[in-house]
């Protein structure tokens, strides 16, 4: 079992010090290397020294063994991918191998996304990686398709990460623009899932948070519908009113 504990956004946004902590039980007794497959479900990934590429041999296999529960190795790959995403090496596209297994798995149609699967998926759509992203993209497109997308599950998480030096809403407005031309139904999943998004404490939202309420707009109005949305109503309605975001607000709020 994982749980996502907290995470603690630093006052000043400086990313590296952002801290995100998980909890993994049962807690093994013994430190032993990280290759033992019961070892990869109890913490950050680690591959003792392995090339990469025999690390993501060794992930390939963890996934394949076992099925029904890749929520902890989920839950590691978030923990990994937060500490690296401004590494040189991620930048060089390092970690997507890593990521293309994951999702290759998430997209498979019995596996029903958990908290550790909702976390991953929020950190490739947040991701300063084109590549990463993209593969978010396509994982969501896929959920979608199959119905097994849940907007509140990945709508809270991305709520979460909104208010740390992570959250940059133009990253996440670009990947979830792509998925919503796809078809309508694409289009109202990817409404949804902005509205869920818009929550916690407004203060906090990203600088660029009018892309998000920007796209929000145009799926709303392609949709002939009215922002109606409770809880993301109140969100905006404490926004900052400054800026791009301020003609938006009012958009959206009727004004």
């Amino acid at each position: 079992m994982a749980e996502w504990l907290k995470i603690k956004p630093n006052p000043n946004r400086a990313f590296l010090l952002d801290e995100l902590s998980l909890s993994v039980n049962p807690a093994l007794p013994l430190k032993m290397g990280g290759t033992v497959l019961p070892v990869l479900l109890h913490g950050p990934w680690t591959g003792d020294g392995l090339s990469y590429r025999e690390e993501a041999g060794i992930l390939r296999w963890a996934f394949t063994f076992w099925p029904a529960s890749s929520e902890p190795l989920f839950g590691s790959l978030a923990l990994w991918l937060m500490g690296a995403t401004q590494s040189f090496q991620y930048r060089q596209g390092y970690r997507h191998v890593f990521m293309e297994i994951a999702f290759a798995v998430l997209e498979k149609p019995h596996t029903r996304p958990g908290a550790m699967a909702s976390l991953l998926h929020a950190f490739a759509l947040l991701s300063p990686d084109a590549d990463c992203r993209a593969l978010g993209a396509q994982s969501l497109n896929a959920l979608i398709a199959s119905g097994r997308f849940s907007a509140p599950a990945l709508g809270t998480t991305l709520a979460r990460l909104l208010g740390t030096s992570l959250g940059k809403a133009r990253r996440l407005a670009d990947s979830l623009a792509a998925v919503a031309r796809i078809s309508p139904t694409h289009a109202a999943a990817v409404r949804r899932l902005i509205e869920e998004a818009l929550d916690g404490d407004a203060a906090r939202a990203p600088k660029d948070v009018a892309k998000l309420l920007e796209l929000l707009v145009e799926l709303i109005s392609a949709a002939g519908d009215h922002f109606s949305h409770p809880v993301a109503r109140d969100f905006v309605s404490r926004l900052a009113r400054a800026g791009k975001a301020k003609q938006l607000i009012a958009q959206l709020l009727g004004e």
